[in-house]
């Protein structure tokens, strides 16, 4: 058919025959991005933004991730748990532990401090400065060396990784601020709490014996 047409294409200029072999081309092959795993569809998300992305049905329990995360403690091991996040430089984090040491002293809760840093803006990288000295040291003394303001200490090699879980293990659990208080009620249900309780008293009382 094309051999029939040339003649008559060439007598009528080179431009019509540019067209005319132009469209005899096959097209070329468009890569499909989706399924080569090219571009953002297939750029993995860190765990965080996937868990920020699901319903609240599906985030995995807050206190399962909160014992996954590196902690320090301060009470008895046979009293209720009582799960804090925390900024060092925060000071509502402080009153809270301040609120909470009676109750540390007698017996009726062990505390489980998560260092976090979420105030560098606001405190040129004390906040952070402040976590990986608290992260460098053993669980049973983190909580104490806060307290004390004893955080000059070097950072641990590894408290930078530690204080990654940490903030991920925050934002998996759609952490708002600090302080931030989990514990099992006395129902088996998880308990969660925002900021400084209001009554301190009935928070203890709610913990699961």
């Amino acid at each position: 058919m094309r051999a029939n047409f040339l003649p008559i294409l060439m007598s009528h200029g080179p431009w019509l025959m540019l067209v005319f072999l132009l469209q005899a081309l096959p097209a070329p092959a468009i890569a499909d991005d989706a399924a080569s795993g090219a571009g953002q569809a297939g750029t993995p998300q860190p765990e965080a933004a996937k868990l920020a992305a699901l319903p609240l049905a599906a985030v995995p329990s807050a206190l399962r991730r909160a014992e996954e995360a590196f902690y320090g403690t301060a009470g008895q091991l046979s009293a209720p748990r009582l799960w804090m996040f925390v900024d060092p430089q925060c000071s509502y984090s402080m009153r809270a532990l301040a609120a909470l040491q009676p109750y540390i002293a007698s017996g009726k809760v062990q505390l489980a401090l998560i260092p976090l840093s979420l105030l560098d803006r606001e405190n040129g990288g004390e906040s952070t400065a402040d976590a990986l000295a608290m992260l460098s040291r053993p669980a049973d003394q983190m909580v104490t060396a806060w307290q004390t303001g004893h955080l000059s200490n070097a950072p641990d090699p590894a408290a930078s990784q530690r204080l990654d879980i940490n903030m991920e293990t925050a934002k998996s659990i759609r952490l708002h601020g600090t302080p931030t208080f989990l514990w099992r009620n006395k129902d088996g249900s998880e308990g969660r709490l925002d900021r400084v309780p209001t009554d301190m008293d009935a928070l203890v009382q709610s913990l699961e014996r």
